[in-house]
């Protein structure tokens, strides 16, 4: 079911008045029929897989919780009774007990989306090293597949850690897992966060309800007018690049920049909007990534969800390991304290990237764009204390144009690690890069604009997106001196008439310049995997 749609605009209202009208326990038992209606649309054949997932993750972590308190409660008698090692024994059979029932939710979530993303990956491969040919499996991508899979995954080992108590009631568990507003696009769901939420009898709040419904606005705008225009300026980059010099494959990347983020930061506004519509805050899932002024930080605003979750679970469980101890003390010992702190989170930081691009997709591209950052990363780690020796004395750290400039250093980084993975092949994006420093081609770019009726033609295609670029800016901009996501919700709460003003000019624009018609559909977002 396409968000922007009269099929889901009907079924929105619906499940409103149903959620506001009938009493309050029943709320979190609406959302969850709403939700299973809104999958069910994806496909009846998809909900086998989150229904497995739900099952086998709700009564392993109930197995992992009984086991954790059967033994917390015979705990105090068994030290009283059985000898030192014996009472040691008792609790690390309890351990293992508890671990097996974590590591079978944990194989099974990450067994089937390993299956269903990657298993024509790794085939495709082995076949090509074999010298044979390989014809793709036909394997159904479930809607949400990996947001709902780290979801479930983050849930089952939080409560092994006894972090908080398994939820009791499937039906609310079954809600987490598929509430249909996150399970689209994200963001990853916490189940500390989202349950109280769920929970929580809602009133309606006009107030609340129409500020929700004004970012679900500013998410379609997004969309539409800005990610939608600039769309068929991308597409060129694949159907024709053979052609393009360095200058234009430059501008198209940028392009593609600005497309990635309006797509993917449009979705969330609309999902986190129509949440708020049902009294339920969503993550933030961007913090104004484009100021980052560097790649860590670009990547602690960009996906928050998914980068919180893979240090969560991935990196603090390695860097607190004891391999990963031993490691830095024998690195200490050869090298110095500097190589023992750096190099192993280093390398720690590389694997997470490499996860990172995994996750982006199952092709090389997308695998040697995680890597790519990685590496930028591990090597930035390296070199930042004789940054900081430079930049200390210099004052620099306090200069506004510094931070600009490390911002707009950073986007061009960004832009280029992303070549790998926009680029039709590695091979291709090869000759990408060397295009973009080596030949830019400023003959060809003025031949190819004139082809296409001119800079004006192009201009006047473009100025839609154009306009909506700087219009997220602004709000960008103000939202980052306040350092507030809110900040220009806030501001424009108190001035009634410029904000009617704003919402109707926003409408107009999607209706004018929105780049939608037959066979659109909103939720085909262009940040993979979907």
């Amino acid at each position: 079911m396409s968000f922007i749609s009269f099929e889901f605009a009907a079924f929105f209202a619906a499940s409103l008045l149903l959620y506001y009208l009938l009493p309050k326990k029943w709320q979190p038992y609406v959302l969850l029929a709403a939700s299973v209606v809104f999958y069910l649309f994806s496909g009846i054949a998809n909900a086998i897989y989150v229904t497995v997932s739900s099952v086998v993750t709700f009564f392993c972590a109930l197995g992992a919780a009984k086991t954790a308190a059967s033994f917390a409660a015979r705990s105090g008698e068994l030290k009283k009774t059985l000898p030192k090692e014996e009472f040691k024994k008792e609790q690390s059979k309890n351990a293992r007990k508890k671990k097996f029932f974590v590591s079978a939710a944990v194989i099974t979530d990450l067994g089937i989306l390993a299956v269903l993303f990657y298993l024509n990956f790794v085939l495709e491969n082995v076949f090509a090293i074999a010298g044979k040919n390989f014809t793709a499996l036909k394997l159904a991508v479930p809607l949400g597949l990996s947001f709902y899979t780290f979801a479930a995954v983050g849930y089952v080992v939080d409560v092994g850690r006894g972090k908080y108590p398994a939820e009791r009631n499937f039906a609310k568990f079954a809600l987490f897992m598929t509430y249909f507003p996150h399970v689209t696009n994200g963001p990853i769901p916490r189940y500390e966060k989202i349950s109280p939420a769920f929970s929580a009898p809602h009133s309606f709040d006009p107030a609340s309800f129409a500020d929700g419904l004004r970012l679900a606005l500013w998410g379609v705008f997004k969309q539409l007018v800005v990610s939608g225009t600039v769309a068929p300026f991308v597409a060129g980059l694949a159907s024709s690049h053979a052609e393009m010099g360095g200058a234009e494959i430059w501008l198209r990347m940028i392009a593609w920049g600005i497309e990635l983020y309006t797509s993917f930061s449009g979705s969330i506004d609309f999902i986190r909007g129509i949440s708020e519509c049902y009294g339920i805050e969503l993550g933030e899932n961007f913090r104004r990534p484009y100021f980052a002024t560097d790649l860590t930080d670009y990547w602690n605003r960009w996906h928050i969800t998914l980068s919180d979750w893979l240090k969560d679970y991935v990196f603090y469980p390695m860097a607190l390991s004891g391999r990963f101890a031993r490691f830095s003390k024998f690195l200490k010992k050869k090298f110095g304290k500097f190589v023992a702190k750096t190099l192993p989170v280093g390398l720690l930081s590389l694997f997470l990237f490499t996860l990172v691009g995994i996750w982006h997709g199952a092709n090389w591209g997308e695998i040697l764009f995680g890597v790519f950052n990685g590496t930028v990363i591990m090597i930035s780690t390296f070199l930042e204390p004789l940054f900081v020796k430079i930049r200390k004395p210099l004052g620099m750290d306090r200069l506004a144009v510094w931070r600009v400039f490390r911002s707009v250093r950073t986007f061009i980084v960004i832009t280029l690690t992303r070549v790998i993975s926009k680029a039709p092949s590695v091979g291709a994006a090869m000759t990408f890069y060397f295009k973009m420093f080596f030949a830019p081609g400023f003959g060809s770019l003025s031949e190819r604009i004139a082809s296409d009726g001119g800079a004006a033609a192009l201009l006047l295609k473009l100025l839609p997106a154009l306009a909506g670029t700087a219009a997220i800016f602004v709000i960008s901009f103000c939202e980052e001196k306040k350092d507030d996501c809110r900040a220009v919700r806030k501001l424009l709460s108190s001035r009634p008439v410029l904000r009617i003003c704003l919402e109707l000019l926003c409408v107009a624009a999607i209706v004018i310049f929105g780049a939608y018609g037959i066979g659109y559909d909103s939720s085909n977002f262009v940040y993979p995997p979907k």
